[in-house]
């Protein structure tokens, strides 16, 4: 019986180890996200910027602006056109 409660003990950290691993993950990567939703121009180098940099509040803010005013591809297909 000891051994058992152990291990739902043990299983519900690891439970909620996993989610909090999850949850800081999303935040970690939402310029990412924004980025290839808006299919962002330079997309590639901001997920290596903000995977490798993304760690410091710093870098990870100037990602998040770069995700959301940088150029997208739509925007320079349409200046190409004009």
């Amino acid at each position: 019986m000891f051994l058992f409660e152990n291990l739902l003990k043990m299983i519900d950290v690891l439970w909620s180890f996993g989610f909090q691993l999850l949850f800081i993950m999303a935040i970690y990567l939402i310029p990412v996200f924004i980025s290839y939703f808006r299919k962002l121009r330079k997309r590639t180098s901001l997920t290596v910027t903000s995977i490798f940099l993304g760690w410091t509040f710093i870098a990870w803010v100037a990602c998040i602006v770069w995700a959301i005013v940088g150029e997208t591809e739509n925007k320079q297909i349409a200046e190409h056109n004009a």
